[in-house]
C-alpha cells in the first residue's frame, strides 16, 4: 500500500486560457504567455460564457499533444427557473 502523505508531488507548469469565437478572451488574471503551477479557476471562469472553451496546455516543447479543452455549457436548470414567479405583481394589481 502506498503512503500518499509521504509521496512527493510533482508540479507541472501549464498555460490556461479562455477562447471565445476562436479568439483568446483577455482576462486580467492570466496572460496566455506565462505558465503557472496553479490557478484559481473561478478567476478565469467568471468571464466565461456558454460556448466558450477553456484551453489547458502543458508548458514546454512538443506539449500540444497533452492539450485539454473544456467546453463551457449553460446550466440547463437555472435559466428556466423563475425564483420570483408569483411574487411580482402587475401595476394594476397593486
Amino acid at each position: 500500500m502506498e503512503d500518499y502523505e509521504s509521496a512527493q508531488i510533482t508540479t507541472v507548469p501549464f498555460y490556461i486560457y479562455l477562447v471565445r469565437a476562436g479568439k483568446i478572451v483577455d482576462v486580467d488574471v492570466h496572460k496566455r504567455d506565462h505558465a503557472v503551477l496553479e490557478i484559481e479557476l473561478s478567476d478565469i471562469l467568471k468571464s466565461a460564457k456558454p460556448g466558450d472553451q477553456l484551453f489547458i496546455d502543458l508548458a514546454g516543447k512538443n506539449q500540444k499533444t497533452a492539450r485539454r479543452i473544456i467546453r463551457i455549457k449553460q446550466d440547463p436548470i437555472l435559466p428556466r427557473f423563475n425564483w420570483l414567479y408569483g411574487v411580482i405583481k402587475s401595476k394594476e394589481g397593486c
